[in-house]
């Protein structure tokens, strides 16, 4: 192999890895701007933020230590409380279940919720996945 031969496999080892980045940085930004219109059509009449219920095997020294594991949602947590009718929770539950139910015990994530960053680096709320709470929300869609 020549030196031309090495300086061409790396000029296209370098020109692959350029294209697979800014197509991870693509992908993470639609994940963002997601993420932001689902956000945006929910219409919710209180204020909340995305969070998950912690799992013991994500707290573990084999895992990412965060509380999640492979089936993890995104759920939808009230920082205030909630009376419309029938449907009541407190501020600190998830939209999905009352504190009396399944709440979740919130080991490793506080008030501040669920935050994912897009591809500049930039932190944004992370779009909500749980079907329940995605369905309990539809009731304010077209108020």
């Amino acid at each position: 192999m020549t030196a031309a031969d090495r300086d061409e496999a790396a000029r296209q080892r370098a020109a692959e890895d350029a294209a697979r980045l800014a197509a991870e940085h693509a992908a993470l930004n639609r994940h963002r701007d997601e993420a932001l219109a689902q956000a945006a059509e929910l219409n919710l009449p209180f204020r909340w933020s995305p969070a998950i219920k912690d799992v013991l095997s994500g707290l573990s020294e084999s895992s990412w230590g965060d509380g999640r594991n492979r089936s993890t949602v995104e759920h939808i947590l009230l920082l205030e409380p909630l009376a419309d009718g029938r449907l009541t929770r407190d501020a600190g539950d998830f939209l999905c279940t009352a504190r009396s139910g399944s709440n979740g015990k919130r080991w490793s994530s506080g008030a501040e919720g669920s935050v994912a960053v897009d591809g500049d680096g930039q932190p944004y709320p992370a779009k909500v996945t749980c079907k329940t709470c995605l369905k309990l929300a539809a009731r304010w869609r077209d108020r």
